[in-house]
Order: structure tokens, then sequence, then C-alpha cells
């Protein structure tokens, strides 16, 4: 960081400090290493960190006990912050696009966060201490290397949407029927070669995506299914035979075109 910079960040500080400012941006900033000036704004609910540059994790946010957003995608993330579940106010956490390549244990002590996107940070598993984030209602976890979920994850019982695509997924724990809350899923461009069993159970889906498989059929059971969905999306599998009851659906894709 040269020294216009770091001029630049310690004014927006200084103005938020002041201000009694409840948001922090310093978004699209080179900032590298977050100023501990930061640790003193105690009323801050709001940090945008995103496409900072940063490479050390921000170790001043177990100071911000009010904090509620915390933005760090887009940076150059090894690692979580340490003391992260001080704060315990967290509602949305966002990772994406950072090489952390594992979640931090202090992730689950987050008791009221409702968002989590951990999309493309190089993860190969989800700890099953993920699910005890009892209060979950988003979680995004595209673009990594999963290639199983917990058998816990059923435990996410306040998951409303649930994005798994580009993943290396071919099955779903058993627990996966208890989503009873699941109105969106996406499990595209996976390794699924028919649809998982327990997507049946989930009563109040509306939209589910499957496109890039490698699913051949749609079976009987899944029929019950098809008059609660208001979207399925199905193309670029090998499904030789459509059954009658999804070809009703109004918003089907089956090829290039919405059917």
């Amino acid at each position: 960081m040269d020294k216009n910079d770091n001029q630049h960040i310690s004014d927006v500080i200084s103005y938020c400090e002041k201000n009694g400012n409840k948001i922090l941006n310093l978004s699209y900033q080179n900032v590298v290493v977050l100023p501990r000036q930061v640790q003193h704004l105690k009323q801050i609910k709001v940090l945008l960190l995103n496409n900072s540059n940063l490479s050390l994790p921000p170790v001043e946010v177990s100071d911000l006990v009010d904090l509620e957003e915390l933005h760090l995608e887009d940076n150059n993330l090894s690692m979580l912050p340490s003391g992260l579940k001080s704060a315990h106010h967290i509602k949305c956490l966002s990772l994406s696009n950072n090489p952390i390549s594992c979640i931090s244990t202090e992730v689950p002590y987050l008791k009221n966060l409702t968002k989590l996107f951990m999309d493309n940070i190089e993860v190969s598993y989800i700890p099953a201490e993920i699910c005890l984030l009892k209060q979950l209602q988003y979680l995004s976890a595209c673009r990594n290397k999963l290639q199983s979920l917990p058998n816990e994850f059923g435990y996410l019982t306040s998951l409303t949407w649930l994005r798994l695509n580009n993943n290396e997924l071919s099955s779903l724990p058993e627990s996966f029927g208890r989503l009873k809350d699941l109105l969106y899923l996406d499990l595209s461009n996976n390794s699924f070669t028919k649809l998982p069993s327990k997507v049946k159970d989930l009563h109040k889906l509306a939209t589910l995506i499957v496109q890039h498989n490698k699913i051949t059929a749609i079976e009987d059971e899944f029929l019950s299914l098809v008059n609660q969905l208001s979207k399925i999306d199905i193309r670029h599998n090998d499904i030789k035979n459509m059954p009658v009851e999804i070809m009703s659906l109004d918003y089907l894709f089956i090829g290039e075109q919405i059917t």
C-alpha cells in the first residue's frame, strides 16, 4: 500500500468514526492489511472489504461486537480472521473468490448467521460443524471441489436457498430431505446420474436446477414433485423420454429454449 492509499483509507475510517456511520465501505481500495484504527469503530454494522487486495485476515473484526455483515469476497485471503466467533451478531458472511481451501472452525459459532457465501474458495469438503448454523437461510458453495456433503447437512432446517452448482457431487446425504423450507436448489454442473431421491421430500421446493449433469431418466417417484415446481432446468443431460407431467410445467428448460 503506498502513502496515498494509506492516507485515503485512514481518512475514510476517521470520517466514519467521527460521524458514527454504521457502514464502512473499503471495497475496491488497495487495503492489503486492515488498519488497527478500525477496531475503534464499535458502532459498525456493515464492513465492506470486497476487492480490496487483502492478503491477511482482518483480526480487528473480533472487536466489532455489533457487526452484522462482513464482506471479504474477491481478495487474496488464505484463512479467515482469528477471533471471528467473537462477532456474535454477524448475519451475513461473504468469503467467495478467495484461496481459503479450509473453512475455519470458528464459523459455526456465528449462531445468528442467516447468509453464507463461500463460492470458489477451493474447498473439497464442508465441515459437519457448519450444520450447527440453525438460523442459516441462504447458502452458496458453488464452484468448489465438493464430492459429498456431511451426513448432518439436513440439520440446516432453516435453509430456503441453496446453490451447490459446479462441484463434483453425485449424491446427497440421507438427511437432505429434512430441508422442508427449501424453495430454491441449484445442483447444476455436477455428476448426478439421476435425480437425488431425497429431493422428492422437499415439499416447498419451487425451483430445481440440474442442468449439465449425467441424468438419463426421471423416475416416476419424482412426478409428485411436478405440481409444486414453478421451474425446472434439466438442460444438457441425456434424458431420452420426458414424462408428460414434466412437459406441462410453465417454466421448463429442456433444450436451449424455454418450453
